[in-house]
């Protein structure tokens, strides 16, 4: 097994160490302090407050793991589950999540929750923000009015019928 990230509180007393099979290393990108890697990612044992968590690269999907997203800053949306979401005071933090392999939506909060941004991540394991479309779609944003029938055109009156009827002619 290689040790993919290890993070401890300012304290010492509780963390996190990541690990994956050593021939199985592969980081499909990197965006916004986020890092994408193939598989699903579980939890194998928490000892004297430092959390074993253990990607395995042939299962479908992927991991996303975020540094630094503090007070639940990061929350899975649909297709997203989280695995890890963990405070390492003095500024620190580290969450997992688990995404399907279709893709998923995720929000990240900003400083103090005063702001919020919405992610996707494709199938391709390539991270978005996510557009409005998609967060209507979700049901995160809810249109301010509810969508307006276009009406279906009338037939025209009998007397410009017979014109266009004439005109037809006219010019056949």
């Amino acid at each position: 097994m290689h040790t993919l990230l290890s993070v401890r509180s300012q304290n010492g007393r509780y963390g996190l160490t990541l690990m994956v099979p050593a021939a199985e290393v592969r980081k499909l990108t990197t965006s916004c302090g986020m890092g994408v890697y193939p598989g699903q990612a579980r939890v194998v044992s928490t000892i004297g407050g430092i959390t074993g968590v253990v990607i395995n690269p042939s299962d479908p999907g992927f991991v996303i793991i975020f540094q630094g997203a503090r007070d639940g800053g990061v929350e899975p949306r649909s297709g997203a589950v989280s695995v890890v979401d963990l405070d390492l005071q003095s500024e620190g933090a580290v969450a997992i999540l688990n995404v399907s392999p279709e893709g998923g939506l995720f929000k990240i909060w900003g400083y103090k929750r005063r702001s919020v941004t919405y992610y996707v991540i494709d199938g391709d394991g390539l991270i978005l923000t996510a557009d409005p479309a998609v967060l209507v779609a979700e049901g995160v944003i809810i249109p301010l009015a509810e969508p307006v029938p276009i009406p279906v055109p009338t037939l025209p009156s009998a007397s410009l019928a017979a014109f266009m009827k004439k005109k037809a002619g006219k010019n056949g």
